[in-house]
């Protein structure tokens, strides 16, 4: 459910149909733009891992990977639905997990630096967030998200350590016999990626920035074409730390949490009205549009998938791990 600051009404549907038709197609050009940005990083990890994945897998890749995160708790998903997908293509299970580890990793490097960023950048526009010691909770957040990336990517035998000592627990030791040999294979796949250049890592890290960069400036196109005259600073900065908190909120894409914080960080800034206009709009752009879209293009990459290459089964993984040797 959406929370906004007017509700629904009149006033705000008025807003809505104010929306400037060349605003609406500049919408669903940065809405591209941020697809194929996210295609290119998908395909750039792909070579790095030795796999084929063309430019418009990667598109559907990106797609079905929003569409699990905006129905998972939190938009945990999103690695789920990627993986799922580049396995679906042909690429190799270790390497497709992999490479959803990493544009985990990509996007948590990019908030390293955009959260105290935007937490400044409030300050500037004179935008006071309801939350106590917001400074202390930023920073935190920031050092956490570039130790986590570090890890994941340097060192990756860390976090396959944890699991492995998870499926130790009895629990879950059914499943260790599963899992094992893909872990390992799992910890080489990640090996081969950390191994890269650092002029590699560089271009990786600004490819993920500017994929962010894009998603937020969804918004910024949206409040333009409702003529909302709110600084830009304003509304991306909002944008990055309330999105940075949803991480924490048990509800499908952090709905509710998402439009109400957004609506709080900036009442005042313009009619109620024209603010959850933009809101609806927002929402529908970069939530539920995926409703619609992902499982078109997630079913008809899958049966395509399908029809080109069957799946390997568990056995058969099993068998090939076995016969690779472990350097």
């Amino acid at each position: 459910m959406l929370a906004l600051p007017g509700g629904v009404g009149v006033d705000a549907l008025r807003a809505l149909a104010r929306l400037d038709p060349v605003a609406l197609g500049a919408v669903i050009a940065t809405i591209a733009a941020w697809w194929a940005v996210s295609a290119l990083r998908l395909v750039m990890l792909a070579r790095a891992a030795k796999e084929r994945l063309g430019f418009l897998q990667a598109v559907q890749a990106h797609v079905v990977g929003t569409f699990s995160a905006v129905v998972t708790p939190a938009g945990g998903g999103n690695s789920v639905g990627i993986a799922y997908l580049l396995y679906r293509f042909g690429v190799k299970p270790q390497n497709a997990a992999a490479i959803a580890v990493m544009c985990v990793v990509g996007d948590m490097t990019f908030f390293v630096w955009a959260l105290p960023v935007s937490a400044l950048g409030l300050q500037v526009v004179g935008i006071d967030l309801p939350v106590s010691n917001l400074g202390w909770y930023v920073g935190g957040l920031s050092i956490l998200a570039g130790a986590a990336s570090y890890v994941l990517v340097f060192r990756l035998e860390l976090a396959v350590g944890l699991l492995r000592g998870l499926f130790a627990l009895r629990m879950f030791r059914w499943l260790r016999i599963r899992t094992d040999a893909f872990l390992g294979r799992l910890e080489l796949a990640g090996r081969r990626v950390a191994r890269q250049p650092w002029g590699w890592h560089v271009g990786f890290l600004l490819l993920s920035s500017a994929m962010r960069v894009v998603y937020f400036t969804v918004l910024l196109v949206i409040l333009s074409g409702l003529g909302a005259d709110v600084p830009w600073r304003a509304a991306f900065s909002a944008q990055v730390i309330v999105h940075a908190f949803a991480f924490a909120i048990p509800t499908p894409g952090a709905s509710g949490y998402q439009e109400a914080s957004l609506s709080l960080a900036l009442r005042g800034q313009m009619a109620a009205s024209t603010l959850s206009a933009a809101v609806i709009l927002w929402r529908l752009a970069q939530h539920y549009l995926y409703f619609l879209i992902a499982p078109l293009i997630g079913g008809l990459a899958h049966i395509r998938a399908a029809a080109d290459a069957p799946l390997v089964t568990p056995a058969d993984s099993e068998s090939e791990a076995r016969s690779t040797p472990v350097p």
